[in-house]
């Protein structure tokens, strides 16, 4: 995956490759593992912080699935996850990843598994969470999209897959 700077307010509309243009659902779990991932680093505890903020935004049931996610993710990685990019300190590879995984896992579960291999020991587990995640997220108003055979705005031969990355 290629870099790039942080979000710029010059960036065209429809540029998947800033953070701005994220779906909502997109944007409120990129802010939970980010500041999960902060906690983290702070050497805190993030469930309860993380989980009252994603509780009081949407609800208990998408905070405690959530944290069954992040939680089965992290002790399923296979080496510490990136949650941030080190050069500009947006969202990095790993949290890229499992984003897009999340999206995937209701409709190409095999797609997602696939995404999260080289993170992961075990990933069914964390596509089927990851399935209980969007799900919840999109009963409750918070859709994520499956990004699944997109093109570049306007560039209807060349995938987003060729593109730089979210950050």
């Amino acid at each position: 995956m290629q870099h790039f700077p942080p979000p710029s307010p010059a960036a065209p509309a429809g540029d998947l490759s800033t953070a701005r243009d994220l779906a909502p659902g997109e944007r409120l779990l990129c802010g939970a593992m980010l500041g999960w991932a902060d906690l983290r680093a702070e050497g805190e505890r993030p469930q309860r912080r993380i989980t009252s903020l994603l509780a009081h935004k949407t609800s208990g049931r998408i905070a405690a699935l959530f944290a069954a996610w992040i939680q089965a993710a992290e002790a399923s990685a296979a080496r510490p996850l990136r949650f941030r990019c080190p050069g500009c300190g947006g969202l990095g590879n790993d949290a890229q990843r499992l984003l897009v995984a999340c999206g995937l896992a209701s409709v190409a579960p095999g797609l997602a598994r696939a995404l999260l291999e080289p993170l992961m020991i075990e990933s069914p587990s964390i596509v089927s969470l990851g399935r209980a995640v969007a799900a919840a997220m999109a009963a409750e108003g918070w859709p994520l999209p499956a990004r699944l055979g997109e093109t570049a705005p306007g560039r209807p031969d060349e995938p987003l897959t060729c593109r730089g990355t979210v950050h």
